[in-house]
């Protein structure tokens, strides 16, 4: 495995540091400082040891968020080798990656592999839940398939954001940071009680950044970000019994973002030559930060959440109901051909609202028994674009009569394209675990849900002469149709304690993801439209181990996922396509380690290694100057390297009436295939990052000084076809990572 060495050289270098010192092995510690605390998940939908659960979660705590100041998901996928995150045409298409399974998150309509969790509540679009992380109690990443407890279509795995909850004692924080690319960001929460039974907490922020990207034709920057969230919480407890939660947010994003850098082809350039007679210099590297283009990418998004628990408790057992509705406007701006040409504009418009309600009892009471069951409804009703007058979604500009002789077109011509898409989902799901002894336990779980989605495809054109371009925006006749689902996924586990610290699991899994339709432009049939149900078979076996006096906990495991149906989505140039490869299979192993090295220093170790590949996909997209479908059989699966790991080092030293506190974290990622089509041209070398932060904090104060991506690494987070031209001359768009910042944070508790 490449870079393997360098992967052993600091795995020996920790393990040689934690067993240097013979009383580790031979005695208990004596001071707590030097123990690993006991980390609680709710994996399984109620509260247990991280060790004891027999499924690979990754725990990503508040004081470990803090330190490693991971105020976004950009930030803590670094943290988790087995995660990545992608994000390109703006913070609302952000979509996960678990284990090299995911989708774009171009597609509105396309529900992800990975399924995003907050306080409990699915979000139908992971992107409204990525934002900067204000208020977090941690951060549950569950790898592989969790179909069976969570449904929604998690065949890749989950990640689950838990909140902090209101306090019964005042409490909260206020935080300021500033750095370069005139970076400003202000947060904070208050908490407290209300009443005697009524607690509230309530936090905000604010946040702006100029844009990391030069546009030198219209000689602005650009890819800025500007958000302003706030959100609330109220606790009820009218009794001993029975506790309430009610959650509600608000989020707004403005921003010019999210634009690639562009590898032109020839026949742009000679175009864009043409238009400025040859006096304006063209930059044709894709990764430099630099772009012309005539239209600003922009990017708005409001979006509200509410959330409702109430859990009672009876003797035995206690119910559970989850209601939450949340919902989305979202509209953005896109220089369609992304070069200094004035040819086309897209306008595009989306708008969603999704209600979920679930119902679950779970045991309470000790025994050799516990189970949960539950019930759960789901609904999302999602729009994109109009056949409102005021409302086009695409636009020829003034200049398109230069290439009327390749597409024929007038400038001004316009297309009016409306797509809605329902959806209905209905489960029932039981979970139960039998302790047969003090070391041994089964588990069983089964879910059985039906699906319905509906799909509406219409479109208007106005344009001055037939033909036009501006008929491929659009569909020749309306769409209509509905598919029905109805699924069966399961799960087994069995889990033997060989010690009271080390705990040896198993398992195997049927996931499954309902099938839908693809709702962009095009001449395509209803039958060319949809796409099957995804499912997945997967065994996983592992370690849980707490070592040294509990001063290492050492977690590994190995994973087998065979899909049938992968439901693959690409770009074609100017829409996108959601297709089935016959059958993928997803192997590997995952380790993760902490360790307390002294009492002042601790350290945290991660890798996953990942072997994804298409067994068969013979209809795969193609890509340039190969049009059609190519046969991807045999080809790894991209935006999946094969080797990632993270080191975490942190340092704490007493200063006076506080301490001194640095924190290192460095992530390497193997060469990484960025384009879905596997053009060559997309494959994105090895390259680590290394985040720092520095400084001193107590009970109240804390100033730090912080640096992220301190080496400036480029690497493209992914590659696609240029739109209009990549199919006709090779033309590419480069999305890329965020170039070193670094700034100052001081924050105040009380």
């Amino acid at each position: 495995m490449k870079n393997i060495s360098v992967l052993t050289s600091i795995a020996g270098l920790i393990f040689a540091t934690v067993t240097s010192s013979p009383s580790w092995a031979q005695e208990e510690s004596e001071s707590t400082a030097l123990v690993i605390e006991e980390v609680v998940v709710t994996a399984q939908r109620r509260d247990q040891s991280l060790q004891d659960v027999p499924v690979a979660v990754s725990n990503l705590s508040a004081d470990l968020l803090q330190d490693a100041g991971a105020s976004d998901f950009l930030n803590i996928q670094m943290l988790v080798p087995s995660l990545t995150m992608e994000q390109n045409k703006g913070p609302g298409f952000a979509t996960f990656r678990i284990r090299g399974i995911g989708n774009l998150g171009n597609i509105p309509n396309f529900e992800s592999a990975v399924g995003l969790f907050v306080d409990g509540a699915y979000r139908s679009k992971s992107g409204l839940g990525v934002g900067e992380l204000v208020d977090v109690e941690r951060i549950e990443i569950l790898r592989g398939p969790q179909s069976t407890l969570y449904g929604r279509n998690v065949t890749g795995g989950l990640i689950s954001v838990v909140t902090k909850r209101p306090t019964e004692e005042f409490e909260g924080f206020f935080e300021a940071s500033a750095g370069n690319f005139k970076q400003l960001a202000f947060k904070g929460s208050v908490s407290g009680p209300l009443s005697d039974n009524v607690q509230g907490r309530l936090s905000a922020i604010i946040q702006s950044r100029d844009g990391t990207f030069d546009d030198r034709f219209q000689q602005i920057e650009v890819n800025n970000k500007e958000t302003n969230s706030v959100r609330g919480q109220l606790a009820f407890q009218p009794s001993d019994r029975l506790s309430i939660l009610a959650i509600a947010g608000y989020t707004d994003k403005n921003v010019n973002c999210c634009a690639p850098d562009v590898e032109m082809g020839p026949t742009s350039p000679f175009l864009s030559t043409l238009v400025t007679g040859g006096q304006f210099a063209l930059d044709n590297d894709p990764m430099n930060r630099v772009i012309q283009q005539n239209d600003t990418y922009t990017y708005d998004i409001e979006a509200w959440e509410t959330t409702l628990t109430i859990d009672y408790d009876f003797d035995s057992f206690t119910l559970t109901s989850l209601t939450s509705y949340d919902e989305y406007d979202i509209f953005s701006v896109i220089d369609a051909e992304q070069t200094l040409l004035d040819l086309a504009v897209f306008f595009d418009n989306q708008t969603a609202d999704t209600f979920m309600q679930e119902l679950r009892l779970t045991s309470t009471s000790e025994g050799d028994f516990d189970w949960i069951l539950g019930a759960a409804y789901y609904s999302n009703d999602f729009t994109r674009g109009s056949l409102d007058a005021d409302e086009p979604l695409v636009v020829l500009g003034s200049q398109w009569a230069l290439v009327a002789s390749l597409a024929p077109g007038t400038p001004g011509d316009k297309s009016y394209f409306e797509s809605i898409n329902d959806t209905e989902n209905f489960s029932v799901f039981a979970q139960g675990n039998w302790h047969l002894s003090d070391r041994v336990t089964l588990g069983a779980g089964i879910r059985w849900f039906t699906e319905e989605k509906s799909i509406s495809i219409d479109s208007t054109p106005s344009f001055a002469a037939f033909p036009s371009f501006i008929l491929a925006f659009g569909v020749p006749a309306p769409i209509n149709a509905t598919r029905d689902t109805d699924q069966v996924v399961w799960n087994l586990t069995g889990q033997y304690h060989a010690t009271d610290d080390t705990m040896l699991y198993a398992s195997a899994s049927q996931g499954a993801k309902g099938g839908g339709y693809n709702g962009d432009w095009g001449a395509l049939t209803v039958e060319q439209r949809e796409f099957a149900d995804e499912e997945v078979l997967s065994y996983e076996a592992g370690v849980k181990s707490t070592l040294f006096a509990r001063r290492v906990s050492l977690n590994a495991n190995v994973f087998y996922s065979d899909f049938d149906n992968f439901q693959n989505a690409s770009f074609l140039g100017t829409s996108f396509l959601v297709d089935n490869a016959e059958n993928v299979i997803v192997k590997g192993l995952e380790l993760d380690m902490v360790a307390v090295l002294a009492e002042w220093l601790t350290a945290d170790f991660s890798y996953a290694y990942l072997d994804a590949e298409y067994r068969k996909f013979t209809h795969g997209p193609c890509a340039f100057p190969v049009t059609g479908n190519c046969d991807l059989s045999g080809q790894a699966l991209p935006l999946a390297p094969e080797n990632r790991w993270h080191l975490g080092l942190l340092g704490t030293w007493t200063a006076g009436s506080g301490e001194i506190f640095t924190r290192l974290d460095y992530a390497w990622t193997d060469d990484t295939q960025t384009d879905n089509a596997l053009d060559p041209r997309g494959l994105q070398s090895d390259y680590g990052l290394l985040n720092g932060r520095i400084g001193w904090r107590n009970d109240r104060w804390e100033i730090a000084a912080w640096v992220s991506n301190a080496t400036d690494e480029t690497y493209a987070t992914l590659t696609a076809p240029q739109t209009l031209f990549g199919g006709v001359d090779g033309g590419r768009q480069v999305f890329l990572n965020d170039p070193k910042t670094y700034g100052l944070t001081l924050r105040i508790n009380f």
